[in-house]
This record gives structure tokens, C-alpha cells and sequence, in this order.
């Protein structure tokens, strides 16, 4: 009886292992791009959240999306400081600041866009001057 293995079974058995390891390698990658991705509209709502903000609290409110992947939330005692991931890239070198009056419009008398990136793919947030109303467009 013989002990040892033959070279097919090693050839089956490397094959086998290199297939399972490219399939968590794939899995890897796609996780962080649905991440950055479920972030991206995270943000977006909670641009809505803050415009929700000021109408709720008859107040100012303000979003603050700084280039260190954090953004902060301001609205009189309220004050949220989030983070989002790093695959998700602001295309903006300028921290954006966006301010909503007592009736939930924009402060700025122009459409605010604010441009992202994941990965190859390009993404703008665009908030409207009168309705404060943010769209997300992929």
C-alpha cells in the first residue's frame, strides 16, 4: 500500500484551494465598494435629516462635509460628527458647507453639487436652492 500522493491529487487539491481563495478575494473587494456605496447614502440622507433639522427646530442648520472622511451635523444643541469610508473619495480638496434656513431651503441661491467617487464610478449630490430637496445621481 502505497502512502503517498499522487501528482493529480495535489494538482485537484492546489486548484481547489486557489478557487476558494479568489472567491474571498472577490467577496473582499465588493464588500468595501457596497460600503462606500451604503455610505454615500447615508450622507445624502442625513443632507435631508439636517434640512429636516432646521424646519423641525425653526433654526439654521448646518452640514459640514470635511475632506478627512468625517462630516458633522449642527442645530442649535444638536451635534452629530459621523464618518464614512475611505473607498468612498470627495472630489473636493474644500471642506463643504452647507447651511438651511428656518424654512428648510438653502442658503446659497445657486444648486450646491458635491461630486464623489468609488472606485471608477462617479457620483453627484446635488441640493436645490429654494426646496432644499437633495438627488443623488449615479
Amino acid at each position: 500500500m502505497k502512502k503517498a500522493f499522487t501528482l493529480i491529487e495535489l494538482i485537484i487539491s492546489i486548484s481547489i484551494i486557489l478557487i476558494i481563495i479568489s472567491i474571498g478575494i472577490f467577496s473582499l473587494g465588493s464588500s468595501k465598494y457596497y460600503k462606500a456605496r451604503k455610505d454615500l447614502d447615508k450622507i445624502a440622507m442625513d443632507i435631508r435629516y439636517t434640512r429636516n433639522l432646521a424646519l423641525a427646530n425653526n433654526a439654521s442648520a448646518y452640514f459640514k462635509l470635511r475632506n478627512d472622511n468625517r462630516y458633522e451635523i449642527v442645530c442649535g444643541d444638536i451635534k452629530e460628527l459621523e464618518s464614512y469610508s475611505e473607498d468612498l473619495y470627495l472630489v473636493s480638496d474644500n471642506i463643504i458647507d452647507l447651511q438651511f434656513t428656518r424654512s428648510g431651503a438653502s442658503s446659497k441661491d445657486t444648486a450646491q453639487t458635491i461630486y464623489f467617487r468609488i472606485k471608477d464610478k462617479s457620483y453627484e449630490l446635488t441640493i436645490e436652492p429654494v426646496t432644499g430637496k437633495v438627488n443623488l445621481k449615479k
